[in-house]
């Protein structure tokens, strides 16, 4: 485990930190840190906390790289985009994305979470409906999508998340 939570980091994070091959956790919340999550981002990663930072370009290079991560924590930060493309994260059952400004249609946001548990997507700009294929995030407990930009009805394929 690694853990810089709450100092003073400014910057991006060092390539170098890729190289960390044994490390299951890293935490890095509470800091100042801008850019991107290094391409190299550690194979064996598991949770991943990068909340209350400074981070605003999209990641979407993270999911090959990190394809064991479980948690990530990328809330309270600036990012405009979902951080990650396509095939998502499989094994991914906690993502944390509140509060940023991601600008993004909620289909898009549902993509390549199959082992998805907790969604939190609240305070950010994310437009457009809910899909109609969210039944097919069967392991799903928690979706939290308050305060964003959503339109239309509530399909029914949400009641089949309630257990």
């Amino acid at each position: 485990e690694l853990s810089l939570q709450s100092n003073l980091i400014t910057g991006p994070i060092p390539t170098e930190i890729g190289m960390l091959s044994n490390i299951s956790k890293i935490v890095l919340s509470h800091n100042s840190l801008t850019g991107t999550i290094p391409s190299g981002m550690l194979s064996n990663l598991r949770v991943l906390y990068l909340d209350h930072n400074r981070l605003s370009k999209s990641m979407l290079h993270l999911n090959n790289a990190t394809s064991s991560l479980q948690y990530l924590n990328i809330s309270n930060n600036i990012l405009t985009s979902f951080p990650f493309g396509k095939n998502g994260f499989k094994e991914l059952e906690t993502l944390d994305l509140t509060q940023n400004v991601i600008r993004e249609d909620a289909f898009m946001v549902m993509d390549g979470l199959s082992s998805i548990k907790d969604l939190l997507l609240s305070n950010n700009l994310i437009y457009g409906s809910i899909p109609n294929r969210i039944r097919s995030l069967a392991r799903m407990e928690k979706l939290h999508l308050d305060n964003n930009r959503l339109i239309g009805t509530i399909p029914d394929d949400v009641l089949s998340l309630v257990r």
